[in-house]
């Protein structure tokens, strides 16, 4: 029972890894880098066109490993890609940068939230 836990949940973390993989490969290509798409927009993509097309044709013992992937090591990710931002890199873009993004951040959450009533 456990390794069969084990083994459904690794099928699907091989998927995300094999996407991962496709991904790396697809954003070195030279008409991919000449649109300026870095492997993590690739990526994002690829995971679309999962979520749109294959979610529903997979195993059902693979959700777990996906699921693993989205939960966890997603999040791990993103934390680790916030740590190469440091605190020269903010003084460098200057404070009307900063101002400005935190602008932006501010309307796309209040907007999302007004959006979101109205539906």
């Amino acid at each position: 029972m456990f390794n069969e836990k084990r083994s459904s949940m690794l099928h699907g973390v091989l998927l995300i890894a094999l996407f991962s993989c496709a991904a790396f490969y697809i954003g070195e290509m030279s008409f991919v880098k000449s649109l300026s798409f870095s492997p993590m927009i690739v990526g994002i993509v690829l995971g679309m066109l999962y979520a749109n097309s294959l979610r529903n044709h997979l195993p059902e013992t693979w959700v777990p490993g996906i699921q693993f992937c989205a939960k966890k090591i997603l999040r791990v990710g993103i934390i680790l890609y916030g740590f190469r931002l440091t605190f020269q890199d903010v003084l460098a873009i200057g404070l009307p940068a900063v101002l400005i993004d935190g602008l932006i951040v501010v309307t796309t959450v209040c907007g999302g939230i007004y959006l979101g009533k109205l539906l």
